[in-house]
Parts: structure tokens; sequence; C-alpha cells
């Protein structure tokens, strides 16, 4: 029998992640976390471990997260308290660029609200974000990965898919069953808008 995928909530109702993806037979939870890439993701350095470890593995596993999460309303998700617009970051490589610049590449799951529907878009990279991203964005959360039986990439190596939860204050979960195709991902000049946008918009007063 297939596991059934759960989505997790807080005592408040926010989505604090999802467990039991699974994607070409390998079984994945994601917890969502709000605050600053390097804080999350071991440094956010080259040298840093990520779930999402390729391009190929992050399109298809955050493409799953689409169809279950594409119901819920963009502000229901940990980290997002924007109206209008929630990212969910996965990053899964980090390099020195040019510049001498650390930069992260991440798959962005992007969620629009809309009076004429809701387009949400799995893209690859389509913003290279340094390692202290995130933070002060409330549009923004990150996707922290695991695979069965595989540590998670986050900064305490913890495995959210031990116990499919999201840590203390849980009050409960719902089962996902929502399927929808996946949208074709969006265009750099599309996102690139939507950004601009939002940054002239209100900001989260960091905590």
């Amino acid at each position: 029998m297939a596991n059934a995928v759960v989505v997790d909530t807080d005592v408040v109702g926010k989505v604090t992640g999802v467990s039991g993806l699974v994607v070409d037979g390998v079984t994945w939870s994601v917890r969502f976390g709000d605050g600053r890439c390097d804080q999350l993701f071991q440094g956010c350095l080259p040298a840093s471990i990520f779930a999402l470890n390729d391009v190929d593995t992050g399109l298809s596993v955050m493409s799953a997260l689409l169809n279950e999460v594409y119901r819920f309303d963009v502000r229901l998700f940990l980290g997002c308290d924007n109206p209008i617009t929630c990212i969910i970051g996965s990053p899964y490589a980090a390099f020195v660029d040019t510049d001498g610049v650390t930069r992260v590449r991440s798959i962005l799951l992007t969620m629009q609200y809309s009076f004429d529907g809701r387009p949400y878009t799995v893209t690859d990279n389509a913003y290279l974000f340094v390692p202290a991203a995130g933070s002060s964005l409330d549009y923004m959360t990150w996707g922290i990965w695991s695979r069965a039986g595989v540590g998670g990439g986050g900064a305490t190596g913890e495995d959210p898919g031990d116990t499919g939860g999201s840590g203390a204050g849980e009050s409960g979960s719902l089962t996902g069953g929502g399927v929808m195709p996946v949208p074709e991902p969006g265009t750099l000049a599309l996102l690139t808008l939507g950004l601009l946008g939002l940054g002239a918009g209100r900001r989260k007063t960091a905590t």
C-alpha cells in the first residue's frame, strides 16, 4: 500500500511541512524554514550538503510538492505573510561567482494569488541567492528536504521524514490528495518582474 502524503500544520494553521512524497521510488519529506539560507543549510557554502543535490532531482521533487500544496492559500505557509506571493526556495548547489561572492542555486516554487486563478510555477535558477538571503522577505520560505533513511540537508542534520512532522507546536496534519498537472516553468523575465514588484512592497520585520 502506498504511503499517504501528509501536510503538517502548526497550532495556528500554518503549513510547516509535507511528508510522504514519492518521486521515482524515493520517499521525500520537507519542512519549511523561516530564516536565512546560511542558518538553515550549513552555511549555504560550496562545501554544504544539500538533500536536493542536482537540478533534475530538484525539479522533480519540487513539482511533486506543487501537486500537493497548490490548493492552500499563499499566506498559510510558514515564513510567508505576503497576501499575493509565496516562494519556496530549495537550494541544490552553491559556488563562488566571478566577483568572489558565494551564490546559491535553488529550485523555486512560486505561488501567486490571482483573481483569475493561481499561476504556480517551478523554475530553476531564476534567481541566485547569497547565503544571507531570506530573513527579511515576507514572501519567501526555505524548503529543507530529506529522503527516507537519509539525514536532512539542514544545518543540524535533522531528518523530518522520521516523524512526518515539523517539531514542537504541531496540532495536526491534513492528508494530501490533490493532483494537478504541473505548469510549464515561468520565464526569468516574469519572475524578475514579480520580485521587483514585491521588493517595493511590505517587508517583514526581522526578529
